[in-house]
């Protein structure tokens, strides 16, 4: 009997895929250690801007009342 292809979703907070992100990183960084070509400058813009996106994402928030 087949079976249609089913997509299943999975559903990730936010914490758990910073720790995915993080951990790809540092695993990256492990793997690129070394002499390398640097990244070209659009790829460079791009990696920053991530970083600015999850510095925001882990601060706190404040709660006004």
């Amino acid at each position: 009997m087949d079976r249609p292809n089913v997509r299943i979703a999975i559903q990730i907070d936010p914490g758990c895929s910073l720790a995915i992100c993080n951990e790809i990183g540092d695993r990256l960084r492990v793997s690129l250690r070394g002499e390398h070509d640097p990244l070209p400058r659009h790829l460079t813009i791009l990696v920053e801007q991530i970083a600015q996106i999850s510095s925001h994402l882990n601060q706190p928030s404040e709660v006004t009342k």
